[in-house]
């Protein structure tokens, strides 16, 4: 320690004799020997941005930030629109709905109006649809919030009830609530297939939570399980060939044989619940002339057909549609749709659709109903298909 002191002493004396005899060589960084290293490492990083500056005004470019990537909000981050009338009173409508005073559908009118939505918007619109409407669900059927949650979930076993699911609800071993619905009928399209509802399970439970809860649809009926469970948690969702989506649909109903029913298999409600999240989108689909167009080629419709093709087209139509009524006539069917599910553009669906299953061998026409509030669809058959019927 005291030859350090010494060493100390020996250079101060010699920055004084300096400093006397150049007062220009002396600096504060001298005085004090730490000072004088972080004032060398300043130095160095001051020239080397000085170097890295000329090299790039040598090279004539001019380095930019890099702009900051766009994130697209996740569907906990949505936060939906006040609900329109329209959805208002389809609610009203199923709280009102007593038992016996049902109308019904079948379950491929159910999967032709879904897939007006799948042609229409991807599968995370669906759950965000849904989930705006599950919200608006729970916000009119409970009056008082329960201090749990779950004492409300079956409040929303009921409206999948009302809308004709078997519905039950459980709690998984994670103790988390998982709901199941299974239904009188299935169509096996191999794919998962109700993202809408999985949003109104979501938004359901997200309002009796008071946060946001994310729901998935981890087996599916119509992917070759027995029945569809929800789960908690958020999945990437698969990507669904609308082709061949299509083409299984237009499969099952070739191979579905069929027959006319006591009733539907699901609530006519149901179907206007569907077509009410496509209300904001504009333009027809065409691809629903080509779902028209895979049914003829798996039906057969031509001369060598021994079946009466004018009943399996009227059959087929009113299976498909959610028509409240069905003239026919010697050489036309007329379908009668009530004002919930008279949408131009499900008339609009169900117009080219006829029109690719009959190959162009009818004339479809939709009119203006006589009330003026729904639309009525017309199909008059050509003379080719009326001589096949008579063979």
């Amino acid at each position: 320690m005291a030859a350090k002191r010494q060493n100390d002493k020996k250079r101060k004396r010699q920055i004084h004799q300096a400093h006397a005899k150049n007062p220009s060589t002396s600096s504060a960084a001298d005085k004090n020997p730490r000072k004088a290293g972080a004032a060398k490492i300043a130095k160095s990083k001051v020239q080397k941005r000085s170097l890295s500056t000329k090299k790039v005004q040598k090279a004539g470019k001019v380095k930019l930030p890099r702009a900051k990537r766009e994130v697209e909000p996740q569907v906990a981050n949505y936060t939906p629109e006040p609900p329109d009338s329209y959805n208002h009173a389809i609610i009203k409508n199923l709280l009102a709905q007593r038992s016996g005073d049902e109308s019904f559908v079948s379950s491929e009118a159910i999967m032709f109006s879904k897939l007006i939505m799948y042609l229409s918007m991807p599968a995370s619109e669906q759950y965000r649809s849904g989930f705006r409407l599950g919200k608006l669900y729970y916000s009119q059927a409970v009056s008082s919030r329960p201090k749990w949650y779950e004492d409300s979930i079956p409040e929303l076993a009921k409206f999948f009830q009302k809308l004709g699911y078997a519905a039950k609800y459980g709690i998984s071993r994670h103790g988390s609530p998982t709901i199941t619905l299974k239904s009188n009928s299935s169509i096996k399209l191999g794919f998962n297939v109700h993202s809408f509802e999985a949003g109104i399970i979501s938004g359901f439970l997200s309002s009796a939570r008071n946060s946001y809860m994310a729901m998935h649809e981890s087996e599916c009926a119509c992917n070759g399980a027995e029945e569809c469970v929800f789960e908690p948690g958020q999945k990437d969702e698969s990507i669904i060939n609308k082709n061949t989506l299509m083409r299984n649909f237009a499969k099952h109903l070739a191979t579905s044989h069929i027959k006319k029913r006591e009733h539907g298999d699901f609530s006519w409600i149901y179907n206007a619940i569907i077509l009410s999240t496509v209300k904001h989108v504009r333009g027809p689909i065409p691809e629903m002339r080509l779902l028209g167009e895979y049914a003829n080629k798996e039906f057969g419709f031509d001369e060598s057909n021994s079946g009466n093709p004018v009943r399996m087209i009227s059959e087929i139509m009113r299976s498909v549609s959610a028509s409240s009524n069905s003239e026919y006539d010697k050489s036309a069917i007329k379908f009668t749709f009530d004002p919930l599910n008279s949408d131009s553009r499900y008339m609009d669906s169900l117009e080219k659709f006829a029109s690719g299953l009959t190959n162009g061998a009818a004339k479809i026409s939709i009119n203006l109903s006589n009330t003026g509030l729904s639309y009525d669809l017309v199909i008059s058959f050509g003379a080719k298909l009326l001589k096949l019927k008579n063979k």
